[in-house]
């Protein structure tokens, strides 16, 4: 999924009710607005590599490529997986 315009380019899911191109566009501003707050602290040196969004049944993460423009997604159920083992997946996905 592309940062700055939220185009998916590519998606796989186990739900027909998913709507990708809705979900990226949310998780670009999201990644977007935690961007502006790492500049208004001055975070200079750093990098954001990952955002967790935990609900009560389901993970949501969120992986930056290096380059800061692009991003992978992974939804998975809690009862499913672990944290741990939905990062190592993502991580693969997008090193």
């Amino acid at each position: 999924m592309e940062v700055t315009t939220g185009a998916c380019l590519a998606h796989r899911s186990h739900s027909r009710s998913f709507r990708a191109a809705t979900v990226a566009a949310h998780n670009a501003e999201t990644v977007r607005q935690q961007q502006l707050a790492m500049a208004a602290l001055k975070m200079r040196g750093e990098r954001l590599e990952d955002i967790l969004i935990p609900f009560r049944k389901q993970l949501h993460l969120i992986r930056l490529a290096k380059n800061g423009q692009w991003f992978g997604y992974l939804a998975v159920k809690v009862q499913d997986t672990s944290l741990a083992l939905a990062r190592e997946i993502l991580k693969s996905i997008i090193p």
